[in-house]
C-alpha cells in the first residue's frame, strides 16, 4: 500500500467519524430540544386521564352530583309528561308523546357528553379513547331507548287506570307516576346490558386501564 492509498484511506476513516459525531451530536440536540414538549405532552395526558377516572368513578360514589342513584331526574319527565297529557288528553292517548317534546334523563346527558368529550381529546390515548366510546357510545343509545319505552308503557299504564277508574287519580302524577317511570326505565336498562353492576363493572375496567397507563410513567414501576 503506497503512501498516497494510506493518506486516502485516512481521510475516509476520519470523514467517516466526524460523519457519525455530527450525527449524534444532531441527535443529542434534537432530543434535547423535543424533551420539554414531550414533557408537557405527557403531562397533558396524564392530567386528562385524572379528570376522566374521577368523572368515572363521581357516578359509582354516593353524595357526588353525578352518583347515579341520584342523576336519573326522571321528574322533570314525568312533569312535562303529566303537562302534555292534560293539555291535550285524546290526542296524547291516540298518538303517544313525541320524544322530542320530552326532557331525556341526566345519566343519556352524562354518556352522550362524556364520550363526545373523550372523543375529540387529542391528550386520550387511543386504546382509552376507543375503551370510553365504545362503551358510552352503547350506554348513550340504550339510555335514550330506555327512556322511549318507558314512556311508552307509562301511557299504557294510564290507559289502564282511566279504564278501571274513569280517570286518572291527581296523586298518580304526584308520585306513582314518578316510581313507575323509573323503575320502567331501570328494567329496560337492566335487559339491555346496563344494571347497576355492569355499569360499576364497565366503569372500574376504564379507571383500571386508566391507572395501568399512569403506572407505566411512574418509575417505582417502570424499570425500562
Amino acid at each position: 500500500m503506497t503512501f498516497v492509498d494510506i493518506k486516502d484511506l485516512v481521510q475516509i476513516v476520519f470523514w467517516i467519524f466526524a460523519s457519525s459525531i455530527t450525527f449524534l451530536t444532531y441527535r443529542n440536540i434534537n432530543k434535547s430540544l423535543l424533551s420539554p414538549v414531550n414533557t408537557e405532552y405527557q403531562k397533558r395526558v396524564l392530567e386528562n386521564l385524572s379528570v376522566l377516572s374521577n368523572k368515572l368513578f363521581s357516578e359509582l360514589k354516593s353524595g357526588t352530583q353525578d352518583y347515579r342513584g341520584h342523576s336519573l331526574q326522571m321528574q322533570p319527565i314525568w312533569k312535562q309528561m303529566q303537562s302534555l297529557y292534560i293539555e291535550d288528553k285524546d290526542s296524547t292517548r291516540e298518538n303517544g308523546i313525541d320524544i322530542l317534546d320530552i326532557n331525556i334523563t341526566s345519566e343519556f346527558l352524562f354518556s352522550q357528553n362524556l364520550a363526545d368529550e373523550v372523543r375529540y381529546d387529542p391528550f386520550i390515548p387511543n386504546e382509552i379513547r376507543e375503551a370510553v366510546t365504545t362503551y358510552l357510545d352503547c350506554r348513550t343509545k340504550v339510555s335514550f331507548d330506555s327512556t322511549v319505552s318507558s314512556l311508552h308503557d307509562t301511557l299504557i299504564n294510564i290507559d289502564k287506570i282511566i279504564e278501571a277508574n274513569g280517570e286518572v287519580p291527581s296523586s298518580y302524577f304526584e308520585e306513582d307516576i314518578n316510581i313507575f317511570l323509573e323503575n320502567t326505565y331501570l328494567d329496560y336498562m337492566d335487559n339491555n346490558g346496563f344494571s347497576d353492576e355492569i355499569i360499576e363493572e364497565m366503569n372500574k375496567n376504564i379507571m383500571t386501564q386508566i391507572l395501568e397507563y399512569i403506572d407505566s410513567f411512574n418509575p417505582r414501576f417502570n424499570k425500562n
